[in-house]
């Protein structure tokens, strides 16, 4: 990793990462790899509940993120500075209110965009569905920060965020 004005910048296939709380109270930020390259991928469909953003660009990243807020949980890639997939999933961050066809030929359209991306496993809504879980061994972003989970120990903290939530359910 390279640092510049005493910040990381990623390299090589490199993403940043951020797990953001649905009520803004806490961020961790970190790196993932192997992922592919995406210039920015936003997602609810976490174990977590949580926000989570990987992505190669921080504006794109926060796009991604804007847009996922907005459909009130979902799924939102960017590409070439342009929202290229969306996919809403309003209960709970993880589920949809079409039906079975409906969202297969969705999820269908997303393994396929994340493959064009680099994505070379299975099921990517697996990998995110998984990546912030604290219960798989490894390094884990968790809403605790990034931890070592075999290990038991947080190795860079999640930060508390200025913003003034509101009510958050």
């Amino acid at each position: 990793m390279n640092e510049r004005e005493g910040y990381l910048e990623r390299e090589n296939d490199l993403l940043y990462c951020t797990l953001i709380n649905r009520c803004s109270k806490w961020v961790t930020n970190g790196f993932v790899s192997g992922l592919g390259q995406f210039e920015a991928l936003a997602t609810t469909l976490s174990t977590s509940l949580n926000l989570l953003v990987i992505g190669q660009d921080f504006s794109a990243m926060a796009r991604a993120a804007s847009k996922v807020v907005e459909m009130g949980g979902g799924i939102a890639l960017i590409e070439k500075g342009e929202i290229s997939y969306s996919f809403p999933l309003q209960l709970a961050g993880v589920m949809c209110t079409q039906n079975f066809t409906e969202a297969a030929v969705k999820i269908q359209e997303f393994e396929d965009k994340a493959s064009a991306l680099g994505y070379k496993y299975n099921d990517i809504c697996y990998t995110l569905l998984f990546l912030a879980c604290d219960f798989l061994p490894f390094l884990r972003i968790t809403a605790s920060g990034i931890i070592d989970v075999k290990n038991k120990r947080t190795v860079v903290p999640s930060r508390k965020t200025k913003i003034n939530p509101g009510e958050c359910r």
